[in-house]
């Protein structure tokens, strides 16, 4: 599905839809959990406990950028540690357990992909190693307890590579495949019935690519990888994440360009593919059972929320005067982060869910800019960053109502 900017349009729905409309719920109140002492700040990810991490710099552009978590419970936040002095990091995620995933850079000037310890934030980073005589890594999702990536034959993420895990507090890839096999791993779902998924897109030489689920039960030693089934007339799948009940999502695609977004109940069972909206593509699902998708009529692209069960799409509505520009996060109480951008190319971030509609988070300080990065699995805190009249951007954080 192409990229193409979104226009306010005037639409009318069957029946088979439900609109949304803007709340008039109250403003929430934005508060800055960033250091205060740089220029341009940002907060990317928050957890259950509504600790957060970010990045600051100086300024914007070319200066060292300095990673941080903000503790929530006591409002300490304490700066991490770099690889090496004077060098630039920023935090991405943070585990319920308060282990943080990043990058910094190295001795060879490349970003690496690291993991802090947020318990002993003052503790030095663990930079992630490839597997066996590989040169190099990428991070591709984080997990409860560790992270997925890639493990390159060659320096700069190049070559062939292999799927591998890290633990959290460990610097050793555990390879999921036996050999380098190109697949991309989308995400990582640790189950607290021990179950692991790692959904993974492997490419073919007809260049498209299959489906497939690594799985690892508990007390089991070793992955098993199952190719999951492919509709009817569909060239071939893609994988978006795999959910707490080991529900799968993604998109099938079809003749001349067609895309469904598709919901695998097992990894034995053929998809369920949405066939009730126009032309759609998968972006997440939530431990709730609902998928976050976009689709696309003659006029323009929607973000909507599909409830799998009921085979419902509730389309997500903007604020006034506004057009959706991009989705930040959907929680598992059904909340989805919006940023919106006015015609004058204004950023306010919003969020929404089918009981509370639209509502805008307002701005920070007298600015007239707001954006959203993420919210917690609960859907009761969201974090971004908002720029103030005084010319500064900051991290912000605040609560969203029950």
């Amino acid at each position: 599905m192409k990229n193409i900017a979104r226009t306010i349009t005037t639409l009318v729905f069957s029946i088979s839809f439900i609109n949304s409309a803007v709340s008039l719920e109250q403003t929430p109140t934005l508060e800055s959990i960033g250091p205060q002492d740089y220029e341009y700040c940002a907060a990317n990810a928050t957890n259950n406990s509504q600790a957060a991490v970010g990045m600051c710099t100086a300024e914007e552009g070319n200066a060292v950028q300095v990673a941080w978590i903000r503790f929530r419970n006591n409002t300490k936040i304490a700066t991490l540690p770099p690889l090496l002095p004077n060098k630039s990091c920023t935090a991405l995620r943070i585990s319920e357990r308060n282990e943080i995933y990043g990058t910094c850079i190295s001795s060879t000037g490349q970003q690496t992909p690291v993991v802090w310890d947020g318990r002993e934030p003052s503790l030095a980073p663990i930079a992630l190693k490839p597997a066996g005589q590989d040169k190099s890594v990428t991070v591709t999702a984080v997990g409860a307890t560790s992270l997925v990536g890639r493990s390159f034959t060659e320096l700069e993420q190049k070559g062939t590579s292999r799927v591998v895990v890290w633990r959290f507090g460990s610097d050793v890839a555990e390879p999921v495949s036996s050999s380098p096999d190109n697949c991309v791993p989308t995400s990582m779902m640790e189950a607290r019935t021990g179950y692991n998924w790692i959904t993974l897109n492997c490419p073919v030489s007809t260049g498209n690519s299959i489906a497939k689920v690594a799985t690892k039960a508990p007390n089991n030693l070793t992955y098993v990888i199952t190719a999951l089934q492919t509709p009817d007339n569909s060239s071939h799948c893609t994988l978006n994440n795999t959910n707490e009940s080991g529900r799968t999502l993604g998109t099938c695609h079809y003749p001349n360009k067609a895309l469904r977004t598709a919901y695998w109940q097992t990894l034995s069972s053929a998809p369920t593919t949405l066939n009730t909206v126009p032309q759609n593509a998968s972006t997440i699902l939530n431990d709730s059972g609902t998928a976050l998708i976009i689709y696309q009529d003659a006029q323009d692209f929607y973000d909507g929320l599909w409830n799998i069960h009921q085979n419902k799409v509730t389309t997500i509505a903007s604020l006034p005067k506004t057009a959706i520009f991009n989705t930040a996060g959907l929680a598992d109480n059904g909340i989805v982060l919006l940023n919106t951008r006015t015609p004058q190319n204004e950023n306010q971030g919003a969020y929404w869910s089918t009981s509370k509609e639209t509502v805008g988070i307002g701005f920070f300080k007298g600015g007239k800019t707001s954006y959203l990065l993420g919210i917690n699995h609960d859907g009761n805190y969201a974090v971004g960053s908002a720029r103030g009249s005084d010319g500064k951007q900051y991290a912000i954080g605040f609560s969203l109502p029950e």
